[in-house]
């Protein structure tokens, strides 16, 4: 709010409103100048108090995810709005807040859309699941080793390849949801450490350098991802979509 009142533009209104009293050897436009000067004040100061709130509000994917994993979003969301008060307090601290607030932005919205598709990965990942495989392809193989009918054989044996692909899906997906949980606690740690370093910041470069590396390996993260998604919609459309959600 002082900020407000300090801008240059609120002084000017008021010099104005000044001059406007002395004309007319009137109190009322120094009074309604005043009055919006404090309005104006209250209003910005609303408005930075429910950015951050609003922030998480406007975010998209948000639904599917479940109350713990949406306190974690909110505690980003609380830092990135620290993070700019503290840029806002530097000199030409607003330069800095206008390069860096679009990449905390797309960081957030990267947490999300990973959260997301870590539960999928959890979801298809299912412990159960994963175990029936592997006892239906062994029990099946045995089958296939003392089958004398070859057109049996045959059959049993393009099950045998496809448990065999199944497998192989459960180990490429633990990997992804490996390397997803490892980023989503990378964009959590990067931006704490940008909170910490703005408190005695010295070259704003560095923050932004960070950023930006960090939005790399998301990206990568995110492509990894879209890719493993591929391969279990393919299992969904076959039938093999497991039931039940786990959550990080």
């Amino acid at each position: 709010m002082a900020r407000s009142l300090t801008a240059p533009a609120t002084w000017l209104s008021l010099v104005g409103a000044m001059a406007a009293s002395a004309v007319l050897d009137s109190p009322v436009p120094i009074g309604f100048g005043l009055g919006a000067a404090v309005l104006t004040a209250v209003y910005g100061a609303l408005s930075r108090r429910g950015a951050a709130r609003d922030g998480q509000a406007g975010r998209r994917g948000l639904e599917a995810l479940a109350p713990s994993q949406l306190a974690q979003v909110q505690a980003l969301e609380d830092l990135k709005a620290k993070l700019l008060a503290a840029y806002r307090a530097l000199p030409g601290g607003e330069v800095l807040v206008a390069s860096s607030e679009h990449r905390l932005d797309a960081l957030i919205d990267a947490f999300v859309r990973l959260l997301s598709s870590l539960n999928a990965y959890r979801t298809y990942l299912n412990a159960d699941d994963r175990q029936a495989v592997e006892v239906e392809l062994a029990a099946l193989q045995a089958e296939v080793a003392r089958e004398e009918n070859a057109k049996l054989r045959e059959v049993k044996e393009r099950r045998v390849d496809i448990l065999r692909q199944r497998r192989e899906r459960f180990h490429q997906a633990s990997e992804s949801r490996e390397l997803l949980s490892h980023q989503l606690a990378t964009i959590e740690d990067v931006l704490r450490l940008a909170f910490e370093q703005s408190i005695a910041i010295r070259d704003p470069e560095v923050v932004t350098r960070q950023l930006d590396a960090v939005a790399k390996d998301v990206a990568t993260t995110q492509a990894s991802a879209r890719e493993m998604q591929q391969f279990l919609e393919l299992d969904e459309a076959a039938g093999f979509r497991p039931e039940g959600v786990r959550v990080r």
